[in-house]
């Protein structure tokens, strides 16, 4: 009986050691680790390299934020200054060109 109860106990460390040195290399959540996110590739800002729709001076019509002239442009997004007094940055995707151009 106290072989047996040996074997056991050796059997548990051996087990225990193992899974010692298994939590230490896993890159996996476990408990009491903290969680670490890290990005699978870099990640950049890039401009768009094609120019916008719309130019300076063009009126514009949002669903949200109404009539607005366009200020300026950033590729894709444009900086609206809205007829309620409000500036914003939108993806020229949300906005429709309305009433022409703008004075000229």
């Amino acid at each position: 009986m106290r072989a047996f109860l040996w074997t056991i106990a050796a059997l548990v460390a051996v087990l225990g050691f193992i899974g010692i040195v298994a939590w230490i290399n896993d890159d996996g959540a476990q408990l009491g680790r903290p969680i670490r996110i890290t990005p699978k590739r870099e990640i950049t800002t890039q401009q768009s390299p094609e120019a916008s729709n719309f130019r300076v001076r063009d009126r514009v019509f949002h669903t949200t934020f109404g009539s607005g002239t366009v200020v300026a442009t950033d590729g894709w997004k444009l900086t609206i200054e809205f007829d309620d007094g409000g500036v914003k940055r939108v993806h020229e995707g949300f906005v429709v060109r309305s009433n022409g151009r703008g004075s000229e």
